[in-house]
């Protein structure tokens, strides 16, 4: 109970229904576009060499 968890209220939400999921999904889908970039082969490969000449094994 110091850390909370003596009590547990239920509250209900709007993602427990699948048509809810769907409409979150679509809003991450338009609005997070750009932010996750994947890396390319070329800026992998400097992170690895970086990595190498600090002392990193592998």
């Amino acid at each position: 109970q110091h850390a909370g968890g003596g009590e547990y209220h239920y509250i209900p939400c709007l993602n427990e229904r699948g048509d809810w999921i769907h409409a979150l999904t679509d809003m991450v889908l338009d609005n997070l576009q750009g932010w996750l970039v994947e890396p390319n082969a070329a800026e992998l490969e400097q992170s690895r060499l970086r990595a190498l000449a600090m002392g990193a094994k592998k």
